[in-house]
């Protein structure tokens, strides 16, 4: 699974980055599904690399936590507010 990192558009990479984004905001997946209005069954899924998220799920994500879709299915972190993306280098360097 480590290898499928090196490809940002990867499922696995997606899932890495939204269990990084999660952490950084200090949230179990309860709350920040709760908080973006996601069914948690439905996230986990996501988290547990078996599925990227779906547009409008994303689009929730987004709206909910200030992240944008670049970050979600490409890894470009350029437009997260600059405490996330810090937060976020530091759990993961």
């Amino acid at each position: 699974m480590a290898g499928d990192f090196k490809d940002p558009n990867s499922v696995p990479a997606i899932a890495h980055r939204l269990i990084a984004t999660r952490e950084a905001l200090g949230l179990n997946q309860t709350e920040f599904c709760s908080n973006a209005g996601i069914a948690e069954n439905t996230y986990n899924q996501y988290e547990r690399a078996k599925g990227r998220p779906s547009l409008d799920m994303a689009l929730k994500l987004c709206a909910a936590y200030r992240i944008t879709l670049d970050w979600i299915y490409r890894g470009d972190a350029a437009g997260l507010p600059y405490s996330m993306a810090r937060t976020i280098h530091q759990k993961t360097a």
